[in-house]
This record gives C-alpha cells, sequence and structure tokens, in this order.
C-alpha cells in the first residue's frame, strides 16, 4: 500500500515509538550506569577497612579489575552526555555520572598503578641462570604426579611446593633423586610447605612469621665460591604460605597480616640477597602488601612486565594475583611467568629466573 493514504498522524506513530524505544534504552542505561557507580563507590569505602576486616580485604581483590570497569562506565557517560548534552534532564543525569566517576577513576588508577602492568621490561638472558618455581599444588590434589612432570618440563633450581599432604609429599620422593638438598614439612591441612634444592651450598631453617601453625621455609645459598671470577651475593629464598582471609573466621585476616609483618621483618634484617615466594593470599592492591614490601625493603618482580593472575586458576585473565615472587634491590630479574592452568589445582604455578 502506498504511503500517500497515511495521514501524517500514521506517518510520526513509527517515529514515536523508536524515540520511546530510545528512551527505555538511556533509562535502562541510566539506571545500570548509576547503580554500578554506588557499587564502585562503596567497594572504595570497605577497602579503606581492609586490615581488620575479611570482607572489606576482598573488596581489595578486584581493584584493576574495578578500574578497568570505572573507566568504561566514565566513557559510556561520556557518550551519553555529549549526545544528550541538548536535553535538560537527561544530559544533565549523564553529565553528574560522568563527574561522580572522575574520582573513583582516579582513585583505583593510584591503588593499581596500571602503568606498572606495562611489558616494559622484556627477558633477557645470561650465562648462569638460576630458576625458582612456587606452586600451591591444593591439598586435594588428585594427581600429584604431574608435579613431577611440570618440573621435568621447567627444570627450576629450587622448587617451592605449598599445601603439602603426607601423601603428596610420599609422590614426590622421586625429587629427591634430582633435588638432593631438600627439607619437607608435611601437613594434613593447608600448613604443609617443601623446598627443594639442586644447589650446592644450600642450608635450610625452618621460620616461622607471625604464627606457630603455618611454618614458612628458609634456603640460604652460598654464591661467593672461592676464585669465581664473577663472585655474586649470597641469596636467601623464603617459601611462605599465608592465611587466606575467610568471611566465617574474621581471626584469619589478622593472623595473616601478622607473618606478612614477620616476614618484612626478616627481610629488613637479612644482609643477602632476597626472594620471597609463595601463596600469601593477599592482592597487589591491599594496604598490608604495601607495607611489606616498604616495611621489607622488597619491590614486586611483575613490575613493568604484565598482568600475571593467578587464582581461581580458571579464570585466566579474570583471576587475581596472590602468588608472588617479591625480591631485594639487588636482585636482577631476567624473567618472570605465570604457568598454564594445570586443571589440578585452583592456583597456577609462578616462576622467577634471576641472574
Amino acid at each position: 500500500m502506498s504511503d500517500h493514504g497515511l495521514t501524517p498522524e500514521h506517518r510520526r506513530e513509527p517515529l514515536g515509538s523508536a524515540k520511546q524505544a530510545v528512551h527505555a534504552v538511556e533509562r535502562l542505561a541510566l539506571l545500570l550506569v548509576g547503580s554500578a557507580m554506588l557499587g564502585v563507590w562503596c567497594m572504595m569505602f570497605l577497602r579503606t577497612l581492609s586490615d581488620n576486616y575479611s570482607l572489606c580485604e576482598i573488596a581489595c581483590h578486584p581493584s584493576l579489575h574495578l578500574f578497568v570497569f570505572t573507566a568504561f562506565l566514565l566513557v559510556i557517560s561520556g557518550i551519553f552526555w555529549i549526545l544528550r548534552r541538548r536535553s535538560s534532564f537527561s544530559g544533565d543525569r549523564w553529565r553528574r555520572r560522568f563527574i561522580a566517576l572522575i574520582l573513583p577513576l582516579l582513585f583505583y588508577g593510584w591503588v593499581t598503578a596500571p602503568w606498572r602492568l606495562l611489558p616494559l621490561r622484556g627477558d633477557r638472558v645470561t650465562n648462569e641462570p638460576l630458576k625458582v618455581l612456587s606452586w600451591n599444588v591444593q591439598i586435594g590434589n588428585e594427581n600429584p604426579g604431574y608435579i613431577l612432570e611440570l618440573v621435568k618440563q621447567e627444570s627450576p633450581d629450587v622448587l617451592v611446593l605449598i599445601e603439602v599432604t603426607p601423601f603428596i609429599a610420599t609422590q614426590m620422593d622421586a625429587l629427591k633423586t634430582i633435588y638432593p638438598r631438600h627439607l619437607v614439612k608435611p601437613h594434613s591441612g593447608s600448613g604443609g610447605i617443601a623446598i627443594y634444592s639442586r644447589l650446592p651450598n644450600s642450608e635450610f631453617r625452618v621460620f616461622h612469621p607471625g604464627d606457630q601453625s603455618m611454618p614458612a621455609i628458609e634456603l640460604n645459598v652460598r654464591r661467593l665460591v672461592e676464585g669465581d671470577a664473577n663472585p655474586k651475593p649470597d641469596l636467601s629464598i623464603l617459601g611462605v604460605h599465608t592465611f587466606s582471609p575467610q568471611l566465617d573466621d574474621g581471626t584469619r585476616i589478622i593472623r595473616r597480616n601478622q607473618q606478612l609483618a614477620g616476614v618484612a621483618q626478616w627481610a629488613s634484617e637479612k644482609t643477602t640477597d632476597l626472594i620471597v615466594i609463595g601463596d600469601l593470599n593477599i592482592t597487589p592492591w591491599s594496604p598490608p602488601f604495601w607495607r611489606l614490601l616498604t616495611d621489607g625493603r622488597l619491590s614486586d618482580s611483575t613490575w613493568y612486565r604484565g598482568y600475571f593472575p593467578t587464582w581461581p586458576a580458571g579464570l585466566n585473565m579474570g583471576a587475581i594475583q596472590i602468588d608472588h615472587a617479591l625480591v631485594s634491590e639487588r636482585v636482577k630479574i631476567l624473567q618472570r611467568r605465570v604457568l598454564p592452568d594445570t586443571g589440578l589445582s585452583d592456583h597456577r604455578p609462578i616462576s622467577i629466573t634471576i641472574d
């Protein structure tokens, strides 16, 4: 049928319906952005109490994801503000949302320092690298034999295993031929830990940073060999596992922070080169982590090398980084990696190679 037979009112109906649909979409977008903005502000408040409350500590975990999300909301708000600036009603609402998102964006930018995630420092190669691998193998690991396969593939000089149960320790007896120097402290709970070393002049010590029920292991390696043309400083490696914050047990976060404070004190008193490695159950965005770096005079080995999420293993880039390798000032990092998800643990292995 020809349009010539339609009245002006009929012609305006499709246009009116389209406008109504656009307005409905815009109202929904206003509601979603407003709700998300409120959530971002709540997370900002919660993380200020992260030292003592597990819920608030958990609010620190997605700080990097919140930075990206807030930037996305800011862009969306800015686009709608520009498109609707002639509308005194909706344009003003978008302007207020845009302005209200600036502070959270700056805050999370300050917290996460996203410029440190830029891969500006490439891998380097030397004649005598030293590789340390750490993996929380998980208590219920049903195929601990894969650890042996991983060791063959990666060939680390030092291996740190976390959550080592008596069963897993027994299955790892084959490692003792590859790593004749070792200290294994199995535990039926999550407190089991082991370090295996094939480096000569290796000495071990059990260390309890802040809590007697979750031991750490210190490995001291004498690298100053007499007659060596290129002498290197002695090295101390601390394998650590801290308590994980849990909503049903408020004491765990306090005990974890005591452990981190103990590690910082240990690091500040050492005169050797240092590597602190393991499952610290804390993200780089949490205030206790910052204090660990400052008080222990340590730096994060991931800085300017990218983002290395480790838990939960299956989420890939959606995961968070709670397994760490921290180093003292003189340590020269050649490579930093997070290994692929094995499907056997909720953590991905990490490795660091130094000169």
